[in-house]
């Protein structure tokens, strides 16, 4: 039991000098598609993915990947992300947090998903955003107004 015991402990300890390091938790923390995908990106494990290599990444692409549900921290760390697809899943609701910091997101697909709300300010401080694409979801036309209207009118939105 004891060997057991301090394993658990040293993994533990690993585990939280990891999180203290980076500032982010390991990506392996993250939706299983989600850090599948980024570690084939930077040719890393999950558990050997750096900052830098999550500032590297510019795209990401998710389409059909199956994925019903997400992480609020999916995409922390992708600081230079700039074209982000999750189209045709099986997503019913998007995090509140999970384009917080992404400043830099021009252009974000989430067509073909099972939507029929989006949190009110998911979208805010995505200063750059320019291309919604929302297109075979779920969404009632007063819902479709509300999103509408909470985006600057330079931002395209497809529904």
């Amino acid at each position: 039991m004891e060997k057991v015991y301090f394993i658990s402990s040293l993994s533990m300890i690993l585990l939280s000098f990891v999180f203290m390091a980076t500032g982010y938790p390991a990506i392996c923390d993250r939706t299983k598609e989600v850090h599948e995908t980024i570690s084939a990106m930077v040719g890393k494990g999950c558990s050997d993915v750096s900052d830098a290599d999550l500032g590297t990444i510019k795209s990401l692409n998710l389409w059909s990947k199956g994925m019903d549900t997400l992480k609020g921290n999916d995409l922390e760390g992708l600081s230079n992300l700039q074209w982000l697809r999750l189209s045709d899943n099986r997503l019913r609701l998007i995090p509140e947090e999970f384009f917080r910091g992404l400043i830099e997101l021009e252009v974000i697909y989430l067509d073909s998903n099972k939507l029929n709300f989006l949190p009110e300010g998911l979208f805010s401080g995505l200063i750059k955003l320019r291309w919604l694409s929302l297109a075979n979801n779920k969404f009632s036309t007063v819902e479709k107004e509300r999103i509408r209207n909470s985006l600057p009118k330079e931002v395209e939105v497809i529904f």
